[in-house]
């Protein structure tokens, strides 16, 4: 590497990472740790064999010293040890963040700027691949325990320490679990690829990526991604740097990235048919809980939104499907139940997932969709009105609508403090969609609205965690997008901007007419309108629904005391 650091961005951090790999990398404690020792995590006995493999391991490869009937160190920590059940293996973990809340973990001392780090994003992956085209080419590559060959000082030894069958040992390399971990292990693989770069730059500049341990690249000549290939395996080789040859796979139209198969021919990309087996086993588990009333564990609920939640990187929409797991995964009344039986709103969105999101991403999704990069756009306008109703208007078809609320809503949406705009406005820009999205298959729309909460929902899909009306109405909004294969985007304008859905949102027929010259007045889905508005609460009954449902879960007899009087505000709110 000599001749390198002076070309490299950052000097310091050249300096830092090269005197690192000469001798030792300091894992960036500030503040000394006192004597601490926690339990281990409860471990099954088939945990219990991996980790005492894993433990031998580290003995025979000279990343663990040990074992001590007594720490030698009068200041070691000795922090929980478990085993994580993972696909297909079993993982030991290294729990460096306890004890909680104690202010006295190893993580707790880590000096803030080495927590924090910046991995590759999806789309920028699906980005690159898209740019390859059809006939470009992709290779992987794995380093083999990576973390183990970067040396810790001997001074941080006495802070990665455990207890195993009664006996001590301490940690001589990065572990898995260490706030810095990744990020020194990003400098030096930021430093790989620099190499790289600097070497053969019209190689491997923009083509040559890293997450953490996992390096690919690709190009669109097929001898030019052989040449990458090469030349990255004989640098790790001229580091030091073990690779792992399962997981080295040469260029190829079809590559698995990060769990992904990535399908140059077709520029799409899959969920493999594993990994989609076993999420809709695990649906499977969930519904047959619900349909017999039988309680499941945290760790249960934690896996599936864990899967279903990396499977939103695709689909960044689907987490509005996954709140009401999200609530069974990490509510607070975890400490009270040691299972809970999963709702019948959370059963309905793990069946729609299964059906038509799990199906897509398992037949294939388009580069393009995920991209969002459509030619053209359509252009719709929407707009709700508190004293009268919803409006709207398209300009390619020159077609507009309006509905007058019910008497019922208006005297809910009236008597609330502050008026609910947000939810007309939103029941607005869903009928439209109801109404001209099967007009647009495979087309880009442009919805503009006056009311910026709303643009935050439908571009963001973020929601007041206590407003399941608009949740309803979102998760509508999103199935008739997704079937139809519409990309869409909301903007925000002024209100200047919008007099035509103004007008049509007050009854102002007329003056719609003069704004709109040579529309046609269609016809709203009225009993499509009247089912989304059945579901409307006001906010007053939001509050006092999410307060109802958390008092449900203490004790019967708490909550037998408060039942009768909290059902009464509820209902006369």
């Amino acid at each position: 590497m000599v001749g390198y650091p002076p070309f490299f961005p950052d000097q310091s951090i050249a300096s830092w990472i090269l005197d690192g790999l000469k001798n030792v990398f300091r894992v960036g404690l500030t503040d000394p740790q006192p004597k601490v020792k926690s339990r281990n995590l409860p471990t099954t006995s088939e945990e219990k064999l991996a980790v005492s493999r894993w433990v031998l391991r580290g003995l025979n490869q000279g990343y663990t010293i040990g074992p001590f009937q007594k720490p030698p160190f009068p200041n070691a920590v000795i922090s929980p040890i478990g085993a994580v059940q993972q696909t297909n293996k079993i993982r030991p973990i290294f729990h460096l963040s306890a004890p909680k809340r104690s202010k006295t973990s190893v993580n707790d001392s880590i000096h803030p700027s080495l927590r924090t780090v910046s991995y590759i994003k999806f789309i920028q992956i699906v980005r690159f691949a898209n740019q390859l085209g059809t006939q470009g080419y992709l290779w992987v590559a794995d380093m083999q325990d990576a973390y183990m060959h970067v040396m810790v000082h001997p001074h941080d030894w006495a802070y990665l320490g455990f207890q195993w069958c009664s006996l001590y040992f301490f940690l001589t390399c990065l572990p898995f679990g260490l706030s810095s971990s990744c990020f020194i292990y990003e400098a030096i693989a930021d430093m790989i690829l620099w190499i790289l770069w600097f070497l053969v730059p019209w190689l491997f500049a923009h083509a040559v990526f890293h997450y953490l341990d996992d390096f690919f690249g690709g190009h669109k000549n097929h001898l030019a991604a052989e040449w990458q290939f090469y030349l990255f395996r004989h640098i790790c080789q001229y580091l030091n740097c073990t690779l792992k040859d399962s997981k080295c796979l040469r260029p190829a139209r079809r590559q698995i990235i990060l769990g992904w198969i990535y399908c140059l021919p077709s520029q799409s990309i899959y969920i493999p048919k594993e990994k989609v087996e076993l999420i809709k086993k695990q649906i499977h588990q969930l519904i047959q809980a619900h349909e017999t009333q039988k309680g499941l564990s945290q760790k249960t609920y934690q896996s599936i939104f864990g899967r279903l939640r990396w499977a939103c990187q695709a689909i960044p929409f689907m987490q509005v499907f996954l709140i009401n797991l999200h609530h069974l995964s990490f509510g607070i009344f975890w400490h009270y139940h040691s299972s809970r039986i999963p709702d019948a709103d959370t059963i309905v969105d793990l069946k729609l997932i299964n059906t038509h999101f799990l199906g897509a991403l398992s037949w294939g999704l388009p580069f393009s969709r995920i991209l969002q990069t459509p030619t053209a756009a359509e252009h719709i306008y929407v707009d709700g009105a508190t004293n009268f109703g919803i409006g709207g208007w398209i300009l390619n078809t020159k077609e507009m609508f309006f509905f007058k609320l019910p008497n019922k809503t208006l005297k809910q949406i009236k008597h609330t403090n502050s008026p609910d705009i947000q939810y007309l406005e939103l029941l607005a820009l869903v009928t439209a969609i109801h109404i001209w999205g099967p007009l647009f298959s495979d087309k880009h729309i442009i919805i503009h609205g006056d009311n910026i909460p709303v643009e935050i929902y439908c571009n963001q899909t973020k929601v007041p965690p206590n407003r399941m009306d608009l949740l309803s109405l979102l998760k509508k909004f999103f199935c008739t997008t997704f079937e139809f294969r519409i990309t869409v985007k909301v903007t925000h304008i002024s209100s200047l901007d919008n007099t035509g859905a103004d007008a049509l949102s007050r009854g102002n027929i007329k003056l719609a007419r003069q704004t709109l010259p040579g529309f046609k007045l269609i016809k709203p889905p009225t009993s499509f309108i009247k089912t989304c508005l059945s579901n409307y609460i006001t906010p007053k009954q939001a509050h006092l629904k999410k307060l109802h449902n958390h008092l449900s879960q203490f004790h019967p007899d708490f909550h037998s005391i408060l039942s009768s009087r909290f059902s009464n505000d509820l209902n006369n709110s």
